[in-house]
């Protein structure tokens, strides 16, 4: 499949062919170097005790078939809890991201649950996603977390509002218009070309971008500092292309966040810029 990782797949597989293979070598090796080194008596053995000899073998080989195939069935079981529990994982966070989609009201308050909730549910799912063996049924999760990302997630993200979330922290809605108006009307007034330019993707971000940098939104943000640190984590999890490497796997993407959620990478490059370079660094570092 498109989304499978083959190569590695085949290096995590149970080499069940190469053991049996490596058993016979040794055991070949073995009896020539009983050849060489033993008297001749040492071969003048009865046919019962050929017969004897290759059944302490066979006894010891059912022995270590039956071990290797008790430990294969823990693994498999262990690999459907994991993979259950991914699945699991991902209802929930096409549930929190539908309810975030579907709510009348995107303000500080109910924007911080969505991205609280989601930060929380990616942590686990990270952490069994990368003890997940690639195979076929790890492929599928990941589909399924793609389709989540691709769909679910990106609606929610396009429901938020920078508007309704500086007017939670003391923004008055007189001064976001006017912002608002004066970025729009700088648009208008930039020279044009005679060929009309392509839909920028960074149109929402820079408009955000100008509102933010008023000095009275940003003294306005800097009393709301606490809201960055969970931003932050939220960012590093579903927007960083380093964390996404093995979830997007299959995709020629490149998740760029001002593209994909540009009212948070304002709010987060506008607040505690420490907390952000310390997060990168320490995800550089891993």
């Amino acid at each position: 499949m498109h989304f499978e990782k083959k190569w590695s797949r085949r290096l995590t597989e149970e080499p069940a062919f190469f053991y049996a293979l490596t058993a016979f070598i040794t055991l070949v090796i073995l009896l020539e170097i009983l050849y060489i080194y033993t008297p001749a008596e040492f071969w003048a053995m009865k046919f019962i005790d050929i017969i004897n000899a290759i059944a302490q073998f066979a006894t010891a080989g059912a022995f270590a078939f039956a071990v290797f195939q008790y430990t294969k069935s823990k693994k498999n079981e262990r690999q459907t809890i994991l993979i259950q529990e991914c699945r699991d994982l991902i209802s929930q966070m096409r549930a929190v991201a539908n309810s975030f989609e579907n709510s009348p009201e995107h303000g500080l308050e109910r924007t911080s649950f969505f991205t609280e909730k989601m930060y929380s549910l990616s942590g686990s799912f990270n952490a069994i996603f990368k003890e997940l063996v690639e195979d076929t049924h790890k492929t599928i999760v990941r589909m399924r977390w793609q389709e989540m990302y691709f769909s679910d997630l990106r609606r929610a993200m396009e429901k938020w509002s920078l508007r309704s979330i500086l007017s939670d922290i003391g923004v008055d809605k007189n001064t976001y218009d006017s912002l608002e108006q004066s970025y729009r009307q700088s648009l208008k007034q930039q020279a044009t070309t005679d060929f009309p330019a392509a839909t920028d993707p960074f149109e929402i971000y820079n408009e955000a971008k100008s509102i933010t940098s008023n000095k009275d939104v940003q003294t306005a943000l800097e009393k709301k500092k606490s809201i960055g640190s969970h931003f932050q984590f939220f960012e590093q999890d579903f927007f960083t292309n380093s964390e996404l490497n093995d979830h997007l796997y299959g995709y020629l993407n490149i998740i760029d966040v001002r593209a994909r959620a540009p009212v948070l990478a304002v709010i987060n490059e506008t607040l505690d810029i420490t907390l952000r370079n310390i997060i990168l660094e320490q995800r550089a570092a891993r």
